[in-house]
Parts: structure tokens; C-alpha cells; sequence
């Protein structure tokens, strides 16, 4: 088990996340995050991206920074699970959003995302989540 507050610049070594999300800063510093803990980070500005790139890319994860409970991504982003399993259906996801817009945990599952963080997020929780995700799914 990783010590709390330490994440080695290998614990993400092979896992491809999809990132998605309109704020070119915010994705540029999460990428670099991820990026450090040995992940391949693919950055899209929206879902319809996502879901374009999904036609010839395989992501491990799915991170989704929404900033408003009125994105229209939020919406599109939880079609992902309407997809085939060898399509994407089945990866888990994470949701990144501002506190007052978090979801109930019963909510995060209804709305088809496995984990929800809010901004400004801990690089290191979010680094350990998807780990922990990656893990979960047998990888």
C-alpha cells in the first residue's frame, strides 16, 4: 500500500485515461498529474470528442471535469454507458466538479460514474483513484 501524501512516478504506468473537460488550464494540469504517475493521458475539450476519439481509441479510465450540474456534457459523458462494453461501456469514470454541484454518492452511480471528486482536487487523490479503479477492474 502507497503511503498517504506519496504516489511513485510509475504507479500509472500503462493505463490510458481519457480526459475531458472545456478549461485548457485545468486539463493541462491534471494531465500532468497523471502524467507524472506514468499514465498515457489523452485531453478532449467535450464529449463529443470523447466519443469520437472512443471510435479508435481504447481508454483504460475516463476522467470528465464538469463545471456545472447544467453542462451539457454531464449529459453526454454518462452516455457513455450506453455503449458496448468493447467500446468503452463498462470503463469506469470519474467525475471532477465543484462542491456545490457534487452528487450524492448514490447520485455519482445513478449518474453512471463510478467516483466523484470535487475541484480544486487533490493530484494526489485523483492519481490514487484512478489507480485504485485500474485495480478494481482486473487490469
Amino acid at each position: 500500500m502507497v503511503s498517504p501524501g506519496f504516489f511513485s512516478a510509475d504507479s500509472l504506468a500503462g493505463v490510458h485515461v481519457m480526459l475531458v473537460g472545456r478549461e485548457p488550464l485545468a486539463r493541462a494540469v491534471l494531465a500532468s498529474a497523471l502524467q507524472y504517475g506514468g499514465a498515457l493521458v489523452t485531453p478532449v475539450d467535450t464529449a463529443a470528442d470523447a466519443f469520437a476519439l472512443m471510435r479508435h481509441v481504447r481508454a483504460d479510465v475516463l476522467v470528465a471535469v464538469v463545471s456545472g450540474a447544467d453542462d451539457g456534457d454531464l449529459g453526454q459523458i454518462r452516455d457513455v454507458r450506453t455503449r458496448k462494453p468493447e467500446h468503452g461501456g463498462v470503463m469506469p469514470m470519474v467525475l471532477l466538479t465543484p462542491p456545490a454541484n457534487a452528487p450524492s454518492p448514490d447520485g455519482v452511480r445513478a449518474a453512471g460514474f463510478d467516483a466523484c471528486l470535487t475541484l480544486p482536487v487533490s493530484l494526489w487523490r485523483l492519481c490514487r483513484l484512478v489507480a485504485d479503479l485500474v485495480a478494481t477492474e482486473g487490469r
